[in-house]
């Protein structure tokens, strides 16, 4: 029984060794978790930064496209406003020449709103990527 108590020096050493070896590896580890840690935050703010960025951009390009639609919105009515009685007395004398005078400046209304806009969201698109 005293034989099975009995731990030798060497024994001892050994122990203590690889106590100390674990220790260390643990503090290693430790300081990698932390250095990881950091590098997670550094990251996390960059991307949360460059979210910001993409939101400014997004907002001042839809604002832009706003305000180019409200243009758009206060000529086409000045010009309906300036070219309604010219369009009543020619549609009392010869209506089919109206229908195309309207017709046309509808046409050209959509096709200019068309390019506007087009080219807002082709500028955003190549903007962005």
């Amino acid at each position: 029984m005293a034989d099975e108590k009995d731990v030798t020096v060497s024994e001892a050493e050994s122990a203590v060794s690889a106590y100390e070896a674990a220790e260390n590896e643990g503090k290693s580890a430790q300081e990698n978790l932390e250095r990881v840690k950091a590098e997670l935050e550094v990251k996390k703010t960059e991307a949360q930064k460059s979210l910001d960025e993409l939101k400014a951009r997004f907002e001042s390009v839809s604002s832009a496209v706003t305000e180019t639609v409200q243009e758009v919105a206060t000529e086409v009515e000045a010009k309906l406003d300036a070219a309604k009685d010219e369009w009543a007395q020619l549609a009392m004398t010869d209506p089919d020449a109206a229908r195309r005078q309207l017709r046309k400046f509808w046409i050209l209304v959509a096709g200019c709103s068309g390019l506007v806009i087009g080219s807002l969201v082709s500028s955003l698109v190549a903007w962005i990527f």
